[in-house]
């Protein structure tokens, strides 16, 4: 089938066998029709196509920005980050296609506003900002939700206190409870 184009000039093909791929205005296969699956564009031109099991992302010229090497991946966010999922953990990517941590996570959170997401690695918490820089350790087996006040409850070895969006203890971690 043929869809019409796009604002992007382009035109989604999808073979009998189910394969899509993209299609400038002269025909010229400009995505290779070799994809089961795929989004829908965004705004800056990127897309994320699946191929067998894997994901990746290309921009609108059939440029791959990531290969396709991810078991699952997300839309890009407000922060211009998407998650992506390789193997066991996870990422986040640019709309570079880099990744903003070397090593990859086993749990990840949602994007605070004040742009951080915690983190799980090599079973302890802590918490990253969108440059993948680590604001909080991963030295704590619990990390709480910053309340209203910017700070979050943690805990090591049974031990509990407070640390701040800067990562800092504001309530030393030596407490045999947090309220």
């Amino acid at each position: 089938s043929f869809e019409p184009y796009a604002m992007n000039g382009l035109a989604k093909v999808t073979t009998p066998e189910g394969f899509i791929g993209w299609v400038d205005r002269n025909g010229k296969e400009i995505v290779p029709v070799i994809n089961t699956e795929v989004g829908e564009w965004t705004e800056d031109g990127l897309n994320w196509i699946k191929q067998g099991e894997l994901y990746g992302w290309i921009d609108v010229n059939g440029d791959f920005l990531t290969k396709v090497i991810y078991n699952a991946i997300w839309p890009f966010e407000a922060n211009n980050l998407a998650k992506v999922q390789l193997g066991e953990e996870f990422n986040w990517i640019t709309k570079e296609g880099k990744t903003i941590s070397k090593k990859g996570f086993t749990e990840v959170g949602e994007w605070t506003e004040q742009g951080l997401v915690w983190i799980k690695q090599e079973g302890k918490y802590g918490m990253i900002n969108t440059e993948g820089k680590k604001v909080v350790k991963t030295k704590y087996d619990t990390l709480s939700p910053f309340n209203e006040y910017g700070v979050a409850k943690v805990s090591i070895a049974d031990k509990w206190g407070w640390i701040n969006l800067e990562g800092k203890e504001v309530v030393k971690v030596n407490n045999l409870q947090a309220w």
